[in-house]
């Protein structure tokens, strides 16, 4: 396991979600300071990877000052025991709470959805999840019976929405088989396994089914050239909650919908230094 710690005087927040979108199993966030766990790899591949993805940041204006970055090699072990001491309970709205096997639930909700973390990015402590969940809580009784999560990750999302929507049928993918795995697992492990279909792939791999509801907690880089596959896989009048979008990013994704011209934006919400966008397919 190789741990890499980036220290600036800039939003932690974005600086784990650059050590994600360069391959983080994990992150820890500190003042001041991102400390982040990656696969045993080449230590110099990986500082050039990141900087190149911090220049960027750099030169858009989201980032203020180019951080000191360091890595060292570290026992596998220490990271899940690292991972154990901050994956605490996420309370949203008295209706979910999402936690690891080893704590318990502080006050009282609707549902438990309780997640091994292993090395699959979503507890349900990130911003960008917590958006998604709130939309649920919110949506209740008005959740459909079929749903797509896409980028599922750990399936918190697909999870919740089987769980507050009992007997509804939600098709769940992820890119990275490990991902899927561990979805798999806590979809077992919360009695919602036959509500989940899950499957190693992305939006091209679904031909026929349309969606009334879809999730996209995904970065605005990805979602963009996904546009035309999301417009093809909503139902008519169907809702995407698409989420992972920086807030500095939100005027290059209006721009994006209002090119397309097949999509209304009418909600954003606001957590941070992150934004959820909830858009309506054009009849």
């Amino acid at each position: 396991m190789l741990s890499a710690r980036l220290a600036a005087d800039t939003d932690a927040d974005i600086l784990s979600h650059v050590c994600f979108e360069a391959g983080a199993l994990g992150c820890e966030e500190r003042e001041s300071m991102v400390i982040a766990w990656f696969p045993l790899q080449n230590a110099r591949t990986l500082i050039q990877d990141v900087n190149q993805r911090l220049a960027s940041l750099l030169a858009a204006g989201i980032l203020q000052g180019t951080p000191s970055l360091s890595t060292s090699v570290i026992e596998e072990q220490d990271w899940h025991s690292g991972w154990r001491r901050f994956f605490k309970p996420i309370l949203v709205d008295r209706v979910f709470c999402v936690r690891p096997p080893w704590e318990k639930t502080p006050e009282p909700v609707a549902h438990e959805i309780i997640i091994e973390p292993k090395q699959a990015f979503g507890t349900g402590n990130h911003a960008t999840t917590w958006l998604l969940l709130k939309k649920i809580a919110e949506l209740g009784a008005a959740l459909p019976e079929r749903a797509l999560d896409v980028g599922t990750g750990s399936g918190i999302l697909a999870i919740a929405h089987a769980l507050y929507r009992p007997g509804s049928r939600v098709t769940a993918c992820d890119i990275d088989p490990v991902a899927v795995e561990n979805a798999q697992e806590n979809a077992a492990v919360n009695g919602v396994a036959e509500n989940i279909a899950l499957f190693t792939g992305s939006l091209p791999a679904l031909k026929q089914e349309r969606f009334p509801l879809i999730y996209a907690n995904l970065q605005s880089h990805i979602i963009e050239p996904l546009l035309p596959d999301f417009y093809r896989l909503t139902a008519e009048n169907g809702i995407i909650l698409f989420s992972g979008i920086l807030a500095e990013e939100e005027d290059k994704m209006r721009r994006a919908l209002d090119d397309d011209a097949r999509w209304e934006l009418y909600e954003i919400t606001r957590r941070d230094e992150w934004i959820a966008m909830s858009v309506r397919k054009r009849v």
